[in-house]
């Protein structure tokens, strides 16, 4: 079967030719030579099918090209499918053997029109255009096997496959993830294989569940951590341990009590942090609020003065004889008897009452300087 001059033209077959196209490979052994090519593919079977006479000599049947093809490319011995025009039907319904729309390189192409339809073998595709060998049984045909072009459309039974042939289908594209969160992608060539892979496109900054950590500042370390979605989370906040273990002494430059200190490492810089925090001054001989003054005047009161518990103060006697000393009531008190007959001071002396009262100042001022917290 072949087209002369763009005009199908089928063969003269006899009763018996057409039956011997149906015979099975099994009861028909038809001749191993058709013009001039030989049926010795290593496929472990004959090829079922015969040789045509087109009018002189044996110059070829398409079924007889397309079964030794077959045999020779996929190593397959086809069972014997009939005429051509039925191979796609048969081919649909076995296991080994799949009919798909596209064309494919190395594939059996099949057109179901016409008496006995046509087969032949593709070598190549280009678009909607193939390139096939093919051998034809009509009248006059005596080129026997030729590469010959046709229109994909030509071929209405569409094109036989090998299962074990065929990765994909022609124009069939698939894609995949790789790198970091990135794609790849691949299409089907006309070989019927998959292509290779592309390149690696839309990759992130990192790895799902990549960390990693950076020095930072003088002593300090910070790290951050990759999301599923392979961006970079926020760089944690830069931290350390102290130098030294956190013994090493230092000088704040600060005044008074806040001076002696510990080295931190605080937010990755090391700095002199003071053992004592500063606090409200209060009277007590110390310079608890680090101001480089002790007892400041607005605290401890003037210092033309002294309190008393009372809250009176020294002065001089209303009577001239001596100082007063300040008193429960504030007053000032005569150091010694007015003059009046039977009047009497029974009360301490000067000396006396301060002493009392300045070991109770001490002891307070002892308290509120160990009530200081060190920092931490």
């Amino acid at each position: 079967m072949r087209v002369v001059n763009g005009v199908w033209a089928r063969g003269l077959l006899g009763v018996g030719i057409v039956a011997l196209l149906s015979l099975p490979a099994s009861e028909a052994r038809a001749v191993y030579q058709c013009d001039g090519q030989t049926d010795d593919c290593p496929c472990n079977a004959s090829n079922p099918y015969p040789c045509c006479d087109n009018g002189g000599g044996n110059f070829g049947n398409c079924t007889w090209w397309a079964w030794h093809s077959a045999c020779c490319n996929w190593a397959y011995g086809l069972p014997g499918w009939g005429n051509a025009n039925t191979w796609a039907s048969f081919a649909s319904q076995h296991q080994d053997f799949s009919v798909v729309s596209n064309p494919v390189v190395g594939s059996i192409a099949c057109r179901d029109i016409g008496t006995w339809g046509h087969v032949a073998w593709v070598t190549a595709v280009n678009g909607s255009d193939i390139t096939v060998t093919e051998m034809n049984c009509c009248s006059g045909c005596n080129d026997g096997m030729r590469t010959w072009n046709y229109s994909a459309s030509y071929f209405t039974g569409g094109f036989i496959i090998s299962n074990t042939q065929c990765q994909c289908q022609n124009g069939d594209t698939e894609t995949q993830g790789c790198g970091h969160c990135g794609q790849e992608s691949r299409s089907c060539g006309n070989d019927c294989q998959w292509g290779s892979w592309s390149a690696c496109t839309g990759e992130g900054a990192c790895g799902d569940g990549d960390t990693e950590t950076e020095a930072c500042g003088d002593c300090g370390e910070r790290s951050r951590s990759c999301t599923s979605s392979c961006d970079w989370d926020p760089w944690t906040v830069c931290d350390g341990p102290d130098p030294g273990g956190g013994t090493l002494a230092c000088d704040t430059g600060q005044p008074g009590e806040c001076a002696d200190g510990l080295e931190r490492c605080i937010e990755g810089m090391i700095e002199c942090q003071s053992l004592l925090a500063s606090e409200p001054e209060i009277c007590d001989g110390e310079d608890n609020d680090c101001d480089g003054q002790t007892d400041e005047d607005d605290v401890c009161g003037s210092s033309s003065s002294t309190s008393g518990v009372g809250g009176g103060s020294t002065s001089s006697g209303s009577g001239g004889y001596g100082a007063g000393v300040a008193g429960v009531g504030g007053e000032g008190v005569p150091a010694v008897n007015d003059g009046l007959v039977g009047s009497c001071d029974c009360r301490a002396s000067p000396g006396s009452s301060h002493g009392s009262w300045g070991w109770l100042s001490a002891a307070l001022g002892l308290w509120w300087r160990r009530r200081r917290r060190p920092l931490g």
